[in-house]
């Protein structure tokens, strides 16, 4: 099964989305905003990861539509998500202040959902996924909280030094460009070797990090720039 990862759009985020297109582009890049096309752009709250289950050989950006939470979350998801989340060791709580993990039904195509604006990552649990499988997806995407809640242009320089990779290598995902050909993937996919039991991992910009590898990343980005705490 391929890992999807891309960037949508809340409610609020499109309204505030309107505006900035109403100023024009050079009001837009003043403000540090690189384009609607382009993921992770330095204003704030803008994009969300978004994560899918469908088989594909690549990863495509996901419509710009939030999901709206139900008003009640069936029982199977949220005991499934449960028992997932106490394999994560990640202190996420503490070191994600803010951030929320919400547990909902299965959506075709997708296996969870991180928005920079509400500080939320929506887990869809579906029934045939291990507790092994759904903390790797979990930790995924407290990788991309810890990215743009911690990550600056020196960490992000580093990590690229520790994965031998160029510095051509774009960070995010555009427009209908895969995430997991990214780096912003890759750090995300490594994140959940960390965070998790080791599952699988599917980045596509380099080869899988070795237990030894994530541990130097964690001591040299993670711990670097404090998203794991006290050493």
């Amino acid at each position: 099964m391929n890992r999807w990862a891309a960037w949508g759009w809340s409610l609020g985020e499109r309204i505030r989305m309107r505006k900035y297109l109403r100023i024009g582009i050079r009001a837009l890049l003043a403000s540090g905003f690189v384009g609607v096309s382009v993921v992770g752009a330095s204003l704030p709250g803008v994009s969300a990861a978004t994560r899918s289950s469908k088989a594909s050989s690549g990863v495509e950006l996901a419509g710009g539509t939030q999901i709206t939470r139900p008003t009640a979350t069936a029982d199977r998801e949220t005991l499934q998500g449960d028992e997932a989340l106490k394999l994560v060791s990640y202190p996420w709580q503490t070191m994600l202040p803010g951030w929320r993990i919400v547990f909902l039904p299965p959506r075709p195509g997708f296996l969870a959902l991180t928005y920079r604006l509400d500080q939320r990552i929506e887990v869809y649990v579906r029934s045939d996924r291990s507790a092994e499988a759904l903390a790797h997806d979990i930790a995924h995407e407290l990788g991309h909280a810890v990215d743009v809640t911690y990550n600056n242009d020196q960490s992000r320089s580093m990590y690229r030094q520790l994965r031998s990779l160029s510095d051509t290598t774009q960070w995010w995902a555009c427009n209908s460009c895969t995430d997991l050909q990214t780096l912003a993937g890759d750090f995300a996919e490594t994140f959940a070797l960390y965070a998790a039991p080791r599952y699988k991992f599917y980045g596509k910009v380099a080869p899988e990090p070795t237990p030894a590898e994530v541990h130097v990343i964690a001591q040299q980005v993670y711990a670097a720039v404090g998203a794991v705490g006290a050493a």
